[in-house]
């Protein structure tokens, strides 16, 4: 240990300085990296349901009607054209018929504008909606919850649109659904 005048510090104070500024810049560091590697994946995150809907139950949000009408979740699904066999997954696989009825109230709301995502989710595995399936079985006109040519979405005009997924049998009794709506609701879907 070395001797001090007074206003001088020892090279002991001198080390425990530095260590305490190194030890501030370490923390500040780890701080500045944990929220800007979080921001980023924090918009990802789903938002929290406006409602939940069961078989059979609707709500209004935001100047829209939506009305769950059927969840179906089975082997197989009835082709689009009669004449074809039913539309099955591959083995150890379910299909997932989800039919949401929307009818849009408020005249601000933009018709070809009115974009929506659906998944699905078993708490630990989400999926999106499967193209194969959805070109092939019978499903409502609609894909999506905007207008479109082949399928218009009117002011008080109720319409149906379908999203169809494949999921794994084994979760195929534990799926719930989820649709966000762009720039409007969340709602969360149950059998």
């Amino acid at each position: 240990m070395t001797d001090t005048h007074a206003g001088t510090a020892t090279p002991r104070t001198g080390t425990r300085r530095r260590r305490v500024l190194v030890g501030v810049a370490v923390l500040a560091a780890l701080v500045v990296a944990l929220v800007s590697g979080w921001y980023p994946y924090a918009a990802l995150a789903p938002a929290a349901p406006a409602a939940t809907l069961h078989l059979g139950e609707s709500a209004e949000l935001d100047g829209v009607r939506y009305r769950l009408d059927r969840f179906v979740v089975a082997p197989a699904l009835p082709a689009q054209d009669a004449d074809d066999p039913a539309v099955a997954g591959p083995a150890g696989s379910a299909l997932v018929l989800v039919v949401v009825t929307q009818t849009v109230l408020d005249r601000s709301v933009h018709l070809d504008a009115h974009f929506c995502d659906a998944t699905l989710t078993d708490g630990s595995t989400v999926w999106e909606t499967d193209s194969d399936v959805t070109s092939l079985a019978a499903r409502p006109a609609a894909l999506g919850c905007a207008d479109s040519d082949t399928a218009p979405l009117r002011y008080d005009v109720p319409r149906e649109t379908g999203f169809t997924f494949l999921v794994p049998a084994t979760a195929g009794a534990r799926v719930s659904g989820r649709l966000s709506v762009t720039d409007g609701p969340t709602l969360a879907l149950l059998p």
